[in-house]
């Protein structure tokens, strides 16, 4: 019997997700993207221990993090270590660049960090980042003075829109032109 995984569940029920494990889940990802945690899973099986040096996890929250991987279906586990499963591997490593973990999954955990004074921005109507101190500038200023980060942004909209082009080249009959 085939394993049931998140992309195969009905609307229906996906639907039904508590929103407050709604909201932890997608918390879960960002913190994963942006410690690259599927990246460093991609093609390999590896113990807690290893996983956890590399990635800079404390012991003491490393296995309950990548066991809600487990329970996400994004994880499985195999003779002590963990690997991506067929579904992290499609959409984390084959549909996304590594510019788009580098680039997405910081803008990600800046809108996260913005949410933290939400209602104060909803009753002031003033910009989070006003309200907050800012974790880094935002990304345009970032970009000018950062090169890297530039290249990263670059290749992310590459990466992101190349099947959009691609789909638009075959689509347009331009052999008159």
């Amino acid at each position: 019997m085939e394993k049931p995984t998140l992309d195969k569940f009905p609307r229906e029920v996906l639907a039904r997700i508590d929103v407050q494990k709604a909201f932890i889940v997608s918390r879960l990802v960002v913190a994963a993207e942006k410690l690259q945690l599927f990246r460093l899973l991609h093609n390999k099986r590896l113990k807690p221990d290893v996983i956890g040096r590399a990635l800079k996890i404390h012991s003491h929250y490393l296995e309950p993090f990548l066991n809600a991987f487990v329970a996400l279906q994004l994880l499985d586990t195999v003779k002590g270590g963990y690997r991506n499963t067929v579904l992290a591997e499609k959409y984390f490593i084959a549909e996304r660049s590594i510019y788009w973990t580098r680039q997405y999954s910081n803008e990600c955990f800046d809108d996260y960090d913005a949410l933290t004074v939400l209602e104060q921005a909803l009753a002031t109507g003033k910009q989070p980042r006003s309200l907050k101190r800012a974790r880094r500038p935002l990304y345009v200023v970032g970009m000018h003075r950062d090169p890297k980060q530039a290249e990263n942004f670059t290749h992310m909209l590459f990466y992101l829109h190349q099947p959009d082009a691609e789909a638009l080249a075959d689509y347009l009959d331009l052999s008159r032109r």
